[in-house]
C-alpha cells in the first residue's frame, strides 16, 4: 500500500498519524477481502482494496484519502457513457453510514474511486503533539419551540476525535463494500445499454437519420443513461446491515432485478435531454434498498419487494380525489400517494424472483417483472391523463355548468320579485 505525507508544515508526530492509518486501512482491506469471500459476486469482483492512503493536516484537523486500486474507467471523462454515469452516481448514492451520533461527526466524502475522512478539533495545535484529544467543547443545537422562528444555542458537548477517526474509517469500508458490489454488478445494465447504442447505430446505417433526428436521439441516450444507472443503485441491497430483508445474502446476486426496474421504468420517465414524443406520467424515480425474502423450502429461492417513490405528473390535491384514485390503484398494486400531492410510493412484489433473476440472466425480456412494471407504467399513465383532463377539462366544464345553473337560481328565485310586489298591492312607476 503506498503512503503519502501530505501534512502541512513541519511535523515531528505525523509518523502517528500515519501509522493509525495505515493500520486501519489495512484492518479494512482485510474485512472487506473476507466479506467478499461469502458473496455471490466474489468472482466478477475488482480489487476492493484501497490502494494508497494520503494523509493531509493542518493545525486544526487530520484527512485521511483513501484510493481504490481498481478504478473506474473514465477515459471519456466528456461523453456520456454508463461506466462515466455510474462513476457520476456513486457521488451522489447515500450508502455511508449514519454518524450522527458523534458529536460534530467525522467529515466524509465518497466517490467511485476513493473517499476522504477527516477529523476536527477547535484547539489548534494538537496535531504536532501525535495525539486523539477529547474534552467538553459548547456546540449549536437547533431548538424548535417555535417552528416559524426555531433557536440556535450553544450546549456543552464531548468529544473524542480518536472514537470519530475510528468511526470515519468503518465508514470507509462500508463504503468499500458498497462500491465494491456496484462495480461487480453492474455489467447487465452496461450490456443492454450498450446493445441499445448498437441497436441505435444499426438504424441509423439502414436508414439515415437527419441531423435534428439523430441529435435527438443521442440526447435521449445520454438521458436514459444517467436516469437508468442512478434508480438501479439505489435499489441495490444494503451492504451496512448483516440481517434484515434489505440487508445482501449471500446467495442472491445483485443488479439483474433492479436493472430490470430502472430499464423499464425509464421509458415512462421524461427526458432530461431530448425530446420524448409520446405522453408520459413519470418526473422522476427513486428506490430503496431492494426486500429479499428468503423461502425456506426451497434452497436459495427467494420472493423480493421493490420499493420505489414516482414523483409523477399527476395532480392529487383534491382530497376526495385522492381517496378514490387510491383505493382503485391498490386493487392493482400497493401504492399509496404520500402528502406530497404528485408523490406516488409503490411497494412491488415479485414471488419466486430467483427464478425470475435467472430468466433476465438469459437473455429474457418478458419476465414477469417486465411486465409488472410496463402494466404499472399503464396504469400511471392512465391515471395522470384523467388526473390532468379533469384539472383542464372536467372540472371547467362543470364549473360553468355550476356557475350557469347558479345564474339561472339566482333570475328565477329573484325575478319573482316583481309578482311578490304586486300582491301586496304596489305597482311600478310607469
Amino acid at each position: 500500500m503506498k503512503v503519502v505525507d501530505s501534512i502541512t508544515g513541519k511535523n515531528d508526530n505525523a509518523s502517528f498519524y500515519i501509522e493509525f492509518g495505515k493500520n486501519r486501512t489495512t484492518s479494512i482491506n482485510q474485512q472487506v477481502i473476507d466479506w467478499l469471500e461469502e458473496q455471490s459476486f466474489k468472482k466478477k469482483a475488482p480489487s476492493s482494496r484501497f490502494g494508497t492512503i494520503e494523509i493531509k493536516g493542518d493545525s486544526e484537523g487530520i484527512e485521511w484519502d483513501l484510493r481504490f486500486e481498481h478504478q473506474i474507467d473514465r477515459s471519456l471523462n466528456f461523453k456520456s457513457t454508463p461506466e462515466k454515469s455510474l462513476s457520476d452516481a456513486l457521488l451522489h448514492v447515500k450508502r455511508l453510514p449514519d454518524l450522527r451520533e458523534y458529536n460534530n461527526e467525522p467529515r466524509n466524502f465518497s466517490t467511485a474511486d476513493y473517499i476522504q475522512i477527516g477529523i476536527s478539533f477547535k484547539e489548534k495545535g494538537w496535531i504536532g503533539e501525535g495525539k486523539f484529544p477529547k474534552g467538553v467543547f459548547m456546540a449549536p443545537k437547533t431548538i424548535y419551540e417555535n417552528t416559524n422562528n426555531p433557536k440556535i444555542i450553544d450546549i456543552p458537548a464531548f468529544k473524542d476525535t480518536k472514537k470519530q477517526a475510528e468511526a470515519a474509517f468503518i465508514a470507509a469500508r462500508e463504503w468499500a463494500k458498497f462500491r465494491t458490489m456496484t462495480v461487480a454488478c453492474s455489467d447487465y445494465i452496461i450490456e443492454q445499454l450498450e446493445q441499445e447504442r448498437k441497436d441505435l447505430s444499426e438504424r441509423h446505417k439502414k436508414i439515415p437519420f437527419n441531423g435534428d433526428e439523430l441529435y435527438n436521439l443521442k440526447e435521449l441516450r445520454r438521458s436514459r443513461i444517467e436516469r437508468t444507472i442512478p434508480l438501479m443503485l439505489e435499489l441495490l441491497p444494503d451492504t451496512r446491515i448483516q440481517t434484515g430483508t434489505t440487508s445482501l445474502k449471500s446467495y442472491y446476486e445483485p443488479g439483474f432485478l433492479e436493472a430490470v426496474v430502472a430499464l423499464e421504468m425509464e421509458k415512462a420517465t421524461s427526458a432530461q435531454f431530448g425530446k420524448k414524443s409520446n405522453y408520459l406520467p413519470v418526473i422522476l424515480a427513486k428506490g430503496s434498498p431492494i426486500e429479499i425474502i428468503s423461502n425456506p423450502k426451497i434452497k436459495n429461492g427467494y420472493d423480493a419487494i421493490m420499493s420505489f417513490v414516482i414523483n409523477s405528473y399527476g395532480d392529487f390535491k383534491d382530497k376526495k380525489i385522492k381517496e378514490i384514485i387510491e383505493k382503485e390503484l391498490q386493487k392493482y398494486f400497493d401504492i399509496k400517494i404520500q402528502n406530497d400531492r404528485y408523490n406516488l410510493k409503490i411497494g412491488l412484489h415479485i414471488p419466486d424472483a430467483y427464478k425470475i433473476r435467472a430468466q433476465i440472466n438469459e437473455g429474457s425480456q418478458e419476465t414477469y417483472l417486465h411486465k409488472q412494471i410496463r402494466s404499472l407504467v399503464d396504469v400511471l399513465t392512465e391515471t395522470c391523463k384523467m388526473s390532468r383532463l379533469w384539472e383542464e377539462v372536467q372540472m371547467p366544464v362543470l364549473k360553468a355548468a355550476s356557475e350557469g345553473m347558479v345564474k339561472a337560481g339566482k333570475e328565477a328565485y329573484f325575478g319573482r320579485l316583481e309578482q311578490n310586489l304586486r300582491c301586496l298591492g304596489i305597482n311600478p312607476k310607469n
